[in-house]
């Protein structure tokens, strides 16, 4: 029980951080790679917190906008600075990690150091301008691994990994603790290292499966990861939707409920609608918010974001069994994305995220379109019954409803 806990916690911790790399098409691997060298550098100099080092730099940016605005496309500090979103991310990754639902070893060590992470040696860095020594010693390794990787990808192709260009940058730019500095040059005249690096995403599992982590307390609920995640992305997609990820739980749990489907795929179902709009967070953020109707050319990266949630369920063990929650945009007619499913081809839980989706979508407001009354929606689910909806799930839902 307790190892199977151990291995859910992590592959969350995996699953926001590759979320947070994601983007259309590609996903940076940003967080793995900071993690594996943090720890590299952790473990001449501070070898006892190399483990703390590894989950920092794992989770060090999860309260990033990510996507179009990830901080591998910018990284002049002065961009930075003037970038609202960028700056108050330190403060709102360290809230995430301390709003984490179980306290274990080094939780808030972790959540310290990835506050000071983008301070610089030299004191010109943020978010309080700490210099050398006053910068907490994991906070400056952090402040090095996450520098090496953005500057190793400063050319046009950000997946293009290039060290020696970082190390050019780094050496005298003031950002990094000298002694820090001589390590990563140590590192890389190393041909494993290296290697090792360029290809994380395919030793980063094997790597990961030896660590642990150690919880302080006894009460160890599984429901409070999967609702740590609905958080996570509450906290970026919120302004544009508030409340729309817990409404969504709440009436695909109903509705499944009342089918009389199993306790287990309740269960099931509810965890995915707290998973269903996790590729959102690859979409830029002036599409997810913009306060009008989208272009065909935006609809079609935001319709992107069901294979995304698909494709990153399906990357992270724990979660594969809920990849379903990325077809909640299929139609029964066949007429949806990502893949036109029709029919009892969608599976059953996506069909029922579907109409909880549409009921909180019609009854929330938005800037572009009335918003209905519950029973509105309600006439509109069954106008659309057989079309777009579940024809065998439809009645049931009026019947609860009304």
């Amino acid at each position: 029980m307790v190892d199977d806990f151990q291995k859910l916690v992590k592959d969350c911790f995996v699953l926001i951080s590759l979320t947070q790399d994601l983007v259309i098409h590609s996903n940076y691997h940003h967080g793995l790679r900071c993690a594996y060298l943090a720890e590299k550098i952790g473990e001449e100099l501070i070898p006892d917190e190399k483990d703390i080092l590894f989950f920092a730099g794992l989770l060090h940016d999860i309260g990033a906008q990510g996507g179009a605005f990830h901080l591998i496309h910018f990284p002049d500090l002065k961009t930075q600075m003037i970038n609202d979103g960028i700056r108050e991310h330190p403060y709102n990754t360290t809230h995430l990690i301390r709003m984490f639902p179980f306290l274990f070893e080094g939780q808030h060590r972790i959540a310290d150091y990835i506050l000071h992470h983008h301070e610089w040696w030299k004191g010109i860095g943020y978010p309080r301008q700490l210099r050398e020594e006053q910068i907490p010693l994991g906070a400056r390794i952090l402040r090095a691994a996450d520098a090496f990787d953005i500057y190793s990808r400063s050319g046009k192709d950000r997946n293009e990994i290039i060290p020696e260009n970082a190390l050019h940058l780094l050496k005298s730019n003031g950002e990094i603790d000298p002694v820090i500095y001589k390590i990563l040059s140590n590192l890389c005249k190393s041909e494993n290292f290296l290697y090792e690096y360029r290809v994380i995403e395919n030793i980063f599992y094997s790597h990961y499966e030896k660590k642990k982590i150690k919880f302080l307390t006894s009460e160890l609920d599984s429901n409070l990861v999967y609702e740590y995640i609905g958080y996570v992305i509450e906290s970026k997609l919120g302004a544009s939707s508030p409340g729309h990820i817990y409404a969504d739980v709440l009436y695909a749990t109903q509705i499944a409920t009342a089918l009389g489907l199993s306790s287990q795929e309740v269960k099931d179902i509810k965890i995915a609608s707290y998973l269903h709009d996790l590729g959102k967070l690859a979409i830029p953020s002036e599409i997810i918010e913009k306060p009008a109707l989208l272009t065909e050319k935006e609809w079609e990266i935001v319709r992107a974001h069901a294979s995304l949630t698909i494709e990153l369920l399906e990357s992270v063990p724990a979660f594969k069994k809920f990849s379903f929650a990325g077809y909640h945009h299929e139609r029964w007619d066949g007429k949806g994305y990502p893949q036109g499913l029709k029919e009892d081809e969608i599976p059953l839980g996506a069909r029922i995220i579907c109409i909880a989706d549409a009921l909180d979508a019609m009854t929330s407001r938005r800037p572009y379109r009335p918003t209905l009354t519950f029973q509105e929606a309600l006439i509109e689910i069954e106008k659309n019954s057989g079309t777009q909806f579940d024809p065998h799930i439809v009645p049931k839902v009026l019947e609860i409803y009304r």
